[in-house]
């Protein structure tokens, strides 16, 4: 059985992304299972914490990391979309 396709035309392109939707699915309810088992509740949308981005400027920041710049700008962008909205989908 072959999973992936080589992405030579459109039909190549469009059974990859068949293939990899039937996986999601896949993954999605072996997920589920597994949380049943383990009692966890699906509590739907987990929101993103306002804070974790700054935290990880500041980690990366303290590691010398040079993407700090980038970080603070997506921070930015963020908060102009819908920072206050946004969940970890």
């Amino acid at each position: 059985m072959v999973f992936d396709i080589s992405e030579t035309d459109h039909n190549a392109r469009r059974q990859n992304q068949v293939t990899m939707a039937a996986a999601n699915v896949i993954k999605w309810k072996r997920i589920q299972l597994t949380n049943d088992e383990a009692g966890i509740e699906n509590r739907g949308k987990v929101f993103w914490e306002k804070g974790c981005m700054e935290i990880y400027k500041e980690n990366q920041a303290r590691r010398g990391k040079k993407n700090v710049n980038q970080i603070m700008e997506t921070i930015r962008i963020l908060k102009a979309f819908a920072y206050e909205r946004m969940t970890m989908e």
